[in-house]
């Protein structure tokens, strides 16, 4: 019970910290005049995100939990490598 508690504790600091990071990286390279435009796209791209729980479901379903578990921590590690690339 303590690491299945765990994993909600670590998942909504992560989620927090993501959330105050892209809004403000997103603000800083934003020009001012078109910093509502950014902001509208960033959350348009973002909104096809919420159906990825239904993905997850899915293959779940197909294979296994070890699978799911794998292709996120796979696609986790290629997030870190690309947002590595970003500029200060």
């Amino acid at each position: 019970i303590f690491l299945f508690s765990s994993i909600f504790f670590f998942l909504g600091a992560i989620n927090s910290g993501l959330n105050i990071g892209y809004m403000n990286y997103l603000l800083e390279i934003a020009p001012e005049p078109e910093r509502p435009i950014y902001v509208g796209l960033l959350h348009t791209l973002t909104a096809p995100t919420i159906f990825l729980s239904a993905v997850g479901g899915i293959i779940i379903q197909v294979s296994s939990f070890t699978f799911l578990y794998i292709l996120v921590l796979l696609i986790s590690f290629g997030a870190i490598f690309i947002s590595s690339k970003l500029k200060r």
